[in-house]
């Protein structure tokens, strides 16, 4: 929120997932182990990744998000120096807070911004019915704008729709309504979530909350829920552990599903005044070129989009051009970064060009974001000599590299049969060409 406001950082801002040292032997990890390489900032949220998330907050300023903690009543468990303490450690989870007063900062995303008092008690009443005065409640205060709200509702939106998150949004979904079976998906019942798992899966969460009413007098929900353990033991499925979005997750989908059971269905609303859509590269952000595989379309603040004055997402940020044609180079993006986020990259680039699966010394292995098959083309060679080939032609679909399983066996061109001289008493009669080898089954 601080970062769309301060202008530091949009929901295409390109991020990247890769195990780094941000500080002397703190290499964190995602959940799963994985790799992903560049994404944009609306999937390192989507999809909870650790270590983009890491990198978002050296952007916006540590400095930024404490002053908005601040302001949202946010207070923390050493003090209200923490986080600043904590530093880039604080974008996952090491500052302990309350859950009632991030619960509150929710309710001001779900609330276009504007946030009211929490409350634990609601009234008072002493032995004879008579109700104790308390002190009163402060009025309403905008505390983000509702253009920033409204981008961030819509990004944790769909973390509940399965069929734009596969992995979190078959766990998150709410489903309730009454379907129409012209409508693929419309007994979902539309909400905004968001899990947390903390890197060494101690404490598990999820917040979220349901579209806003079309009635004014219905309230607007928010919940939250926690599992851990009173001894800071990893919670445990059995023999499994269990991450956010299977724990928390699902009990915070139950009880949303029972909860608005026989509501009239709402939806999210429109941008508002201030929000534009762009188009943008669906694998660095910014605005598209010669080295754009494909496009997406993204929600800006106006002013911040690609191509206005106040743009924040520069375009070509992934891409190098070498040997004649653009590559994919992670280190262009984080080229003012310190020397062992380059490292980090390097030695990525150097997994990713032999493929996925590929292990690193910290424990992450390659992979692709989920639902791609590249991370937005070639991986930059070394040199020339290491240049895939052969190069797909402009507008042409690329052909994909070889893999191991085997395919079907190519027909061979039948033999030329030699063209015998004519005689006059006998017409030859011509050689049979080989047959064509059959093709294994699929």
């Amino acid at each position: 929120m601080a970062g769309f406001d301060n202008h530091t950082i949009t929901p295409g801002s390109l991020l990247m997932d890769v195990i780094t040292e941000f500080a002397r032997g703190w290499f964190p990890r995602d959940a799963d182990l994985k790799e992903r390489g560049p994404v944009l900032m609306r999937d390192a949220l989507g999809y909870s990744l650790n270590i983009p998330t890491i990198r978002a907050l050296d952007r916006i300023g540590v400095d930024s998000v404490a002053t908005l903690a601040h302001n949202l009543g946010i207070t923390f468990v050493r003090g209200d120096n923490q986080l600043q303490d904590a530093g880039l450690a604080g974008a996952i989870g090491t500052s302990e807070t309350n859950m009632v007063q991030l619960t509150s900062a929710y309710a001001t995303i779900a609330n276009g911004g504007v946030q009211n008092q929490p409350r634990t008690i609601l009234e008072i009443i002493d032995a004879n019915g008579n109700i104790v005065p308390t002190d009163g409640l402060s009025p309403p205060q905008q505390q983000m704008s509702p253009q920033a709200s409204w981008l961030m509702s819509d990004i944790l939106k769909d973390s509940t729709d399965p069929t734009v998150n596969t992995i979190f949004g078959p766990r998150l979904q709410i489903v309730n309504g009454v379907a129409d079976p012209l409508v693929p998906g419309s007994d979902r019942r539309p909400a905004a979530a968001k899990t947390g798992t903390t890197d060494d899966l101690r404490d598990l969460s999820a917040y979220g909350y349901l579209a806003p009413p079309a009635d004014p007098n219905q309230p607007q929900i928010v919940t939250s829920v926690w599992m851990g353990n009173s001894d800071h033991s990893p919670p445990l499925g059995g023999d499994v552990s269990i991450v956010a979005a299977d724990g928390p997750g699902r009990v915070w989908s139950s009880y949303m599903r029972e909860l608005s059971r026989g509501w009239p269905m709402a939806q999210f609303p429109p941008p508002p005044s201030g929000v534009v859509a762009a188009t943008i590269d669906a694998f660095s952000g910014g605005t598209p070129g010669p080295w754009t595989e494909s496009t997406k379309t993204e929600y800006f603040i106006d002013g911040t989009q690609p191509g206005a004055p106040g743009q924040v997402d520069q375009p070509g940020l992934l891409y190098r051009q070498e040997c004649g044609r653009w590559f994919v180079d992670i280190t262009k993006a984080e080229a003012a970064e310190p020397q062992r986020w380059l490292a980090a990259d390097l030695d990525w680039m150097d997994r990713a060009r032999r493929g996925v699966g590929i292990r690193g010394v910290n424990g992450g292995r390659t992979a692709h974001l989920t639902g791609r098959a590249d991370w937005g083309g070639y991986i930059a060679p070394v040199d020339c000599t290491s240049v895939p080939t052969p190069s797909p032609a402009p507008g042409t679909t690329p052909t994909p590299p070889p893999s191991n399983n085997p395919g079907p066996t190519p027909t061979p061109t039948p033999a030329q049969t030699p063209t015998p001289t004519p005689q006059a008493t006998k017409t030859p009669k011509p050689k049979p060409s080989p047959s064509p080898t059959a093709a294994p089954p699929n």
